[in-house]
């Protein structure tokens, strides 16, 4: 789950990838009929929310100190970004704070990967022309490194097709880094070795070949993304995304499409906030955000999800 702020959420919780998405396979039935409500019930509040007029952290409920720009939720992992201090990330566990990562260059959704049971993660260390894949457990009392692994190429240019970034975490702290001239999988304690990375330069398969920026859960089992059935950017024109499909990975029959009412029909982001739960930034006219949409993969039930208050 990520909040960033307003006009820049889509951007940060794309997927992660290294080239366009296509090489995928998946058949592609009809989606299930569309939502008819004009309007949906209002929910619990957002989970992790950053206040963009006052720089305020909510974390379930309980509004962390500081001054942040934004932040992420994984789990009960929750990596916040303190304003004017772009090289150093806090981790909270719940809603304390177990310590923080520094000397990264951070872009918010892509810098800290997390292993799948959440407690193993990993991340990019710059100093200037040095750069080091590092490798952690998390838990209330701190962040416990495990490993550390220099990879020169992670700080090239992003002109230079020898730059690699890194890619993904385990569970048994195995990494995966690379870029376009190839991958490398490295495990704290042994040398690095050649990997496949086809699924992250193309996108995750078992989803139809036309789906783009598809957003897996933690766990990889679901897919959503979004849909403009209207105008699909045609003409140069700003794509203004009027519907949410999701699909369990490699089942096509469990393909759903959910078209906003038109209150909602202006979403220009999604992220999942647990494992089952899509939330949607909601925009009005230009690029203020209106509201957000939170829907459930398994009920197909929609909500809105307010914004938590300092009251």
């Amino acid at each position: 789950m990520t909040w960033i702020g307003a006009g820049a959420l889509a951007a940060a919780v794309v997927a992660t990838v290294i080239g366009a998405q296509t090489g995928r396979s998946a058949s592609a039935p009809p989606a299930t009929r569309p939502a008819t409500a004009t309007t949906f019930p209002v929910g619990e509040p957002l989970r992790t929310y950053v206040d963009p007029a006052h720089g305020t952290l909510h974390l379930d409920g309980v509004v962390e100190p500081g001054h942040w720009v934004a932040a992420t939720t994984v789990g009960d992992l929750t990596f916040g970004y303190p304003t004017g201090h772009d090289a150093t990330i806090a981790v909270f566990v719940g809603t304390e704070r177990a310590g923080a990562l520094h000397r990264i260059a951070w872009s918010p959704g892509s810098d800290v990967k997390v292993a799948p049971h959440r407690r193993t993660i990993a991340w990019s260390e710059v100093r200037g022309k040095q750069a080091s894949i590092v490798v952690a457990d998390v838990t209330a009392d701190g962040i416990h490194r495990v490993g550390r692994l220099s990879v020169r190429a992670l700080a090239l240019g992003s002109d230079n097709e020898s730059r690699e970034q890194l890619i993904n975490v385990g569970d048994d702290h195995t990494v995966t880094y690379g870029g376009v001239l190839g991958g490398h999988s490295w495990t704290p304690g042994h040398e690095p070795e050649a990997a496949d990375i086809s699924d992250f330069e193309y996108g995750p398969s078992g989803f139809p070949d036309a789906a783009q920026d598809i957003q897996l859960n933690r766990p990889g089992t679901w897919g959503a993304w979004l849909r403009d059935p209207a105008n699909p950017g045609a003409a140069g024109e700003v794509v203004r995304f009027t519907a949410l499909v999701f699909q369990q990975r490699d089942v096509p029959g469990s393909r759903t499409k959910i078209v906003m009412p038109t209150a909602y029909a202006n979403v220009q982001g999604a992220y999942w906030e647990s494992d089952t739960e899509v939330v949607l930034e909601i925009h009005s006219k230009g690029s203020r955000v209106s509201g957000f949409v939170r829907c459930d993969v398994t009920d197909h039930h929609c909500e809105q999800a307010p914004v938590p208050t300092d009251g």
